[in-house]
C-alpha cells in the first residue's frame, strides 16, 4: 500500500506503480511516467477516475489547431452505443481488454488550467528502515522514490500522491476507451454533474458492481522541466505539451 501522503492534513489520492523516463535524443522535454490503474475496488486507485478527464473537459478549444481539434474529438455516439456495451459484456462473453490510457498531470486553480508546475522541492523521508527521496510539485503532487544501499533511486514501487482539489489527469492517448470507462463510473454513481455531454450516455445501464473487477490500466504522465524556477525547454508550458503530444 502507498504510504502516508506527503501533505499533512489534506485529502490526496495515494497510489503506488511503476515509475520510467523517456527521452529521446535532440529531445529537450524528459517524460517520466509512472504506470498504475484506475479501478472500482474501493481503494485509492477508485479515485483516480475522478481525476480522469477528457481534453475537452480542460483545455480551451481555442488552444487546439483544427488537426488537433480532430484528432483529440470524442465520437460519444460510438462510445455509448459500441464501446461502453463491450466494456460491460454486454456483447458477448469473449474475453475483453482495454490497453493502457496515457493521461497528464496538470495543476488546477479552480477550473483554469496552470501552465506550469510549482517549483519542485526535494526532501528525505524515513519509512522504518526504509529511506525515501520525495519530488513535491507544490500542493499538486509528489513522487517518492526508495534510496538504495547503493544511492541509486529504484523504480518500483513508487509512491504518487495527488491533491485533487490542485490536479486533474488530461486524457492525452486513449480517450474514447477511457471515456468508455468513464461514461459507465459516472452513470453508476450518479457523477455527471451536469456534463453537457450527458445526454449520450442516458440509457446507460450499469451499476458499482458491474465495474468492480475492471482495472483500467493508466499511464500518468509529467514534465519535469515544465516547472517554476526551471530553465524552461522549447516546449514552453502544460498546455503546449499536452497539445503536442501523441
Amino acid at each position: 500500500m502507498p504510504r502516508r501522503s506527503s501533505f499533512k492534513k489534506r485529502d490526496t489520492i495515494d497510489v503506488q506503480g511503476v515509475l520510467g523516463t523517456f527521452r529521446v535524443p535532440n529531445a529537450d522535454l524528459t517524460v517520466e511516467y509512472i504506470l498504475t490503474y484506475a479501478s472500482l475496488d474501493g481503494t485509492p486507485y477508485n479515485r483516480l477516475l475522478d481525476l480522469l478527464v477528457p481534453v475537452r473537459e480542460v483545455l480551451n478549444i481555442k488552444d487546439l489547431d483544427f488537426d488537433h481539434l480532430l484528432q483529440r474529438d470524442l465520437d460519444d455516439f460510438r462510445v455509448s452505443e459500441q464501446m461502453v456495451p463491450y466494456l460491460l459484456g454486454k456483447t458477448s462473453t469473449d474475453p475483453r481488454f482495454f490497453p493502457p490510457i496515457v493521461a497528464v498531470i496538470v495543476p488546477m486553480n479552480g477550473e483554469k488550467m496552470e501552465k506550469l508546475y510549482p517549483q519542485c522541492n526535494l526532501t528525505k523521508e524515513e519509512d522504518g528502515d526504509i529511506f525515501l527521496r520525495v519530488f513535491n510539485y507544490g500542493t499538486v503532487f509528489s513522487v517518492k522514490r526508495e534510496i538504495g544501499e547503493d544511492g541509486q533511486l529504484a523504480q518500483s514501487p513508487v509512491d504518487l500522491c495527488i491533491d485533487p482539489i490542485h490536479a486533474k489527469l488530461v486524457i492525452v492517448d486513449g480517450q474514447h476507451r477511457a471515456m468508455a470507462m468513464l461514461a459507465a463510473y459516472r452513470s453508476a454513481s450518479n457523477k455527471w454533474s451536469g456534463n453537457e455531454f450527458q445526454h449520450f450516455y442516458q440509457k446507460i445501464e450499469s451499476d458499482m458492481s458491474e465495474l468492480s473487477e475492471i482495472n483500467l490500466p493508466v499511464c500518468i504522465v509529467y514534465f519535469p522541466e515544465l516547472a517554476h524556477s526551471s530553465s524552461l525547454p522549447s516546449v514552453a508550458d502544460l498546455t503546449t505539451a499536452c497539445r503536442k503530444f501523441s
